[in-house]
């Protein structure tokens, strides 16, 4: 019953841990304080996994800015943040 968000996809050889095709879902942006991210990576809460390559990351990052489900709030602190 979700909507598909083709703003960025994401193939095999885009990062290990990528093994078939999916799609970014900036529906689900956030922004979240480092402190809440670095604890929830000490409690299990997040697994973390080898960095995106520069590519990669932009096409994601560039997405953001792009995709229709990207709540305006998101954007507005990127743009901000000068990211």
């Amino acid at each position: 019953g979700r909507r598909f968000d083709g703003t960025c996809l994401l193939s095999p050889g885009d990062h290990p841990f990528v093994k078939i095709d999916r799609f970014v879902e900036y529906i689900f942006s956030c922004i979240e304080h480092e402190s809440q991210l670095r604890q929830g990576l000490q409690g299990g809460a997040f697994i973390a996994r080898d960095p995106v390559s520069e590519p990669v990351f932009k096409r994601i990052l560039d997405g953001v800015r792009m995709s229709p489900f990207t709540e305006r709030r998101i954007v507005t602190f990127l743009r901000v943040n000068g990211l």
